[in-house]
């Protein structure tokens, strides 16, 4: 039984490991406050009448078609909404807010990463070492260049903000799954991070399934598993959480034709694209650079073009399963790599700009 001493040290980890990640994404991220408004910026925010009134509240969350940035993304409307009613188009508020959601997600990374470390699964000396490699794992994965878009960039609020709600409801679901005295309560944030992350970008949609294989992977030893202790009505919970994603794609109606079947690029094209771009993403993971801010539409016009690379990316695939089968919980990190790329790098043509 932990005692009183254990658990004041326990709070006091936490608070530093907290303070190291938030305070080195500040060190990284204090120039970015100085940056201006750019590209999709003007017309999603300085020339958006819908974001400069927070009444009548419709026309803001659910903006025309036409205006691609925020079709079907309502709480992303109404963050940005927000931060005009604060400030208007002083631009520094808007980096403040990107800034304490990216570091939010950074803190969230570290107590998942600290809840899984310390599982009894994971033997003595992983759990012994759970507090240095969760802080630096979530360090790392603050501080790394490739998140530079998502948080300077203010309309990339949308990735920032829908990945912080993504890691909410994983964390959520971990806390009530471990022993909490209230796990209907975790369970019910679970399910409400997963619609905001939903309301705020389609990323979110491949929560529920991400929970799924961290439940196999980590807490339970068969599928069955998953669905018991009375956890059948969370699963139905998230996986309801479709519908309202659904309907919100239906109302964005293409997003401004941006993205969806029949706009000029056939879902063929575009998933054998991918090969080569997923590849660019991989290799930007190890060594970031160059990065190119936007990339505009980039088609494979041969199949010599990309052979090389479906190759890589089957055999990267072959290995996730296999580690997957052998060990779970070393095959979730590749799992959930391919899960995320799901909606954005499969066989949804996004027309202007096929790599980001």
């Amino acid at each position: 039984m932990p005692t009183a001493k254990n658990s004041g040290k326990d709070r006091q980890l936490r608070l530093l490991a907290a303070v190291i990640v938030a305070g080195g994404a500040l060190i990284a991220y204090w120039p970015s406050f100085a940056g201006k408004f750019f590209l999709d910026d003007d017309a999603a925010i300085i020339a958006n009448p819908h974001l400069h009134q927070l009444v009548p509240i419709w026309p803001l969350l659910n903006p025309p078609g036409w205006m691609a940035t925020l079709a079907g993304r309502p709480l992303l409307s109404l963050s940005l909404a927000l931060n005009w009613a604060w400030g208007g188009d002083s631009v520094l508020g808007y980096h403040v807010v990107n800034f304490a959601i990216h570091a939010a997600a950074g803190v969230l990374v570290w107590l998942i990463l600290q809840r899984l470390l310390t599982l009894p699964a994971m033997g003595e000396r992983v759990r012994r070492s759970a507090w240095w490699l969760a802080t630096v794992s979530a360090l790392l994965w603050t501080l790394h260049p490739l998140q530079t878009e998502s948080v300077t960039y203010i309309v990339q609020r949308a990735e920032c903000m829908a990945g912080m709600f993504f890691l909410l409801s994983m964390y959520a679901f971990l806390a009530g799954s471990l022993g909490s005295d209230v796990p209907g309560r975790w369970y019910f944030l679970s399910v409400i991070s997963c619609l905001l992350a939903m309301g705020t970008k389609e990323s979110g949609a491949m929560i529920p399934l991400a929970i799924l294989l961290l439940d196999r992977s980590f807490l339970s030893e068969s599928w069955q598993r998953c669905f018991s202790r009375g956890r059948g009505l969370v699963y139905g919970s998230l996986f309801g959480c479709w519908l309202f994603q659904g309907l919100l794609m239906f109302s964005s109606n293409k997003r401004g034709a941006t993205a969806g079947f029949g706009l000029g690029i056939s879902s063929w094209e575009y998933a054998v694209s991918q090969f080569g771009i997923i590849t660019r993403y991989l290799r930007l993971t190890f060594v970031p650079y160059p990065q190119v801010l936007d990339y505009g539409v980039w088609l494979a016009k041969s199949p010599e073009e990309i052979w090389p690379y479906a190759l890589l990316i089957g055999v990267l695939v072959l290995g996730t399963l296999w580690m997957t089968y052998r060990d779970p919980r070393w095959g979730y990190g590749g799992l959930l790599f391919w899960l995320t790329l799901g909606p954005t790098s499969s066989v949804v043509p996004l027309v202007t700009q096929t790599a980001a």
